[in-house]
């Protein structure tokens, strides 16, 4: 089709995810205003973003998407001559969930507030002192010995803060800031009809002997900690200590306005501290590689220190009313740890319908579906998950390329592998961790086909 490029989008969780994606474009549709058409013909407007790529008049595209669950839908890019203007914002993040507002001082948040409860979770006052905070680490390359990091030394000063990005689909604060010798920039997004502000960070390091922390402290009191393991979680009490948190740590507690709280998800960074209500995410440390105390340094200081250099990773923050559970948040980070991809196609005839799904497990909120492939062994398909919440749970799995439906019982905490045959004839059968069934006499889990 002349003037239009085809966009297919793939969402790699067994559930809906309504999110944006960017892709990399060059000037085939022109140079002004795009709009993505869907496979029932809706339009959404599409946001231009400036490529860092310099020459060759690329950009980014950010398009708006709704998928379904663990499959995909195909999108059609136009040229859109009749694109309105764009109000300015300035510092101030807003949309219907989230209202945001950054501190050109600090460079940080002085104010997140989530508008259905009406609470603020920042604590204004703690957030002056530091959020990208410097200590003192003079501990070898595995902290042998330590239980806490607190000798704060200094922090990122901004350097600069302004509006990258105003549009229908997204709104971007770039906060510039330095540290000795090193440089630090945070991108805040926020996308209208988002539940979360994401922030995208990007760490030119060069110091030795430092930590680097980014702190969230948050106005809640009598707080209780949260953090992810792998497939589950731990609260953990809140007292500075240096811990493991995987994909995601929450505080919740209460703020003047009622219960509320903030999830920090993260797709890189598992280490932190929880002091009350002031979060804490561990970003890098600087000791020698491989030094074990009580070896001593070398007193000319000949060494090659870890984490130099240029770190990319992006957080969230995901503020909710009640606890972390209501807010969804064990599949909130899995967005963010597993994104959605796009791919920018050509346009040809093709066997496959614009819009598809494999296996859908969205029925059962506290139940996250994280394999879906083939067995290692035997003519059939593996599907494993877990539940979340604590809650024992009824999970429905509709797997239609095999047309098959699967309902499975989950027990709090359970983690449940199950092999689903070829054949249609046979039972599902509930297997360990390595495939094999738990019991030939066991019985099988319930199974609908159809």
């Amino acid at each position: 089709e002349e003037g239009m490029a085809p966009l297919a989008v793939f969402n790699p969780h067994p559930w809906p995810v309504a999110t944006t994606v960017e892709v990399e474009f060059g000037a085939q549709l022109g140079r002004g205003a795009i709009v993505a058409v869907d496979d029932a013909d809706r339009r959404v407007p599409v946001q231009v973003a400036r490529s860092s790529t310099v020459c060759g008049g690329r950009r980014v595209l950010v398009v708006p998407v709704e998928l379904p669950p663990l499959g995909y839908r195909l999108y059609r890019l136009y040229a859109d001559p009749a694109s309105g203007p764009v109000t300015e914002r300035g510092t101030v993040l807003e949309n219907e969930h989230l209202r945001a507002e950054i501190d050109p001082a600090t460079g940080w948040l002085s104010s997140l507030v989530h508008k259905a409860s009406g609470a603020d979770l920042i604590d204004d006052e703690a957030a002056r002192a530091a959020h990208a905070a410097i200590l003192d680490d003079p501990t070898d390359t595995w902290g042998h010995g330590v239980v806490s990091y607190r000798d704060v030394i200094g922090r990122f000063t901004p350097t600069s803060v302004r509006v990258v990005e105003s549009g229908p689909v997204r709104h971007v604060v770039r906060v510039d800031s330095a540290y000795g010798s090193s440089t630090m920039r945070e991108d805040y997004v926020l996308v209208a009809g988002a539940r979360h502000l994401e922030v995208r960070v990007t760490v030119d390091w060069h110091e030795r002997l430092r930590m680097l922390k980014l702190r969230f402290p948050t106005a809640l009191t009598g707080v209780t900690a949260t953090h992810a393991i792998p497939y589950g979680h731990l609260e953990r009490v809140p007292d500075g200590h240096e811990t493991v948190s995987h994909t995601w740590v929450d505080v919740s507690g209460e703020t003047p306005a009622g219960p509320a709280g903030l999830s920090v998800l993260n797709d890189a960074k598992y280490g932190g501290d929880v002091s009350g209500g002031d979060l804490g995410v561990t970003v890098l440390r600087s000791p020698p590689y491989a030094w074990h105390t009580p070896e001593p340094l070398p007193e000319d200081g000949d060494y090659e220190a870890m984490d130099q250099g240029v770190q990319r990773f992006t957080y969230r923050l995901l503020p909710h009313d009640g606890d972390w559970r209501a807010a969804g948040t064990p599949r909130a980070a899995a967005e963010l740890d597993q994104r959605p991809v796009a791919l920018l196609e050509s346009f040809h005839e093709g066997p496959l319908p614009q819009h598809r799904s494999f296996a859908d497990a969205s029925d059962a909120g506290n139940v996250v579906i994280t394999v879906v492939k083939r067995a290692e062994d035997g003519d059939g398909h593996i599907v494993r998950g877990y539940e979340t919440d604590g809650a024992a749970a009824t999970a429905t799995v509709h797997l239609p390329f095999l047309r098959r439906t699967v309902i499975a019982e989950f027990d709090p905490h359970e983690i449940k592998t199950l092999f689903v045959p070829d054949d249609r004839r046979l039972p599902v059968v509930e297997t360990d961790l390595l495939e094999r069934p738990l019991s030939e006499s066991e019985d099988t889990t319930p199974d609908r086909t159809g």
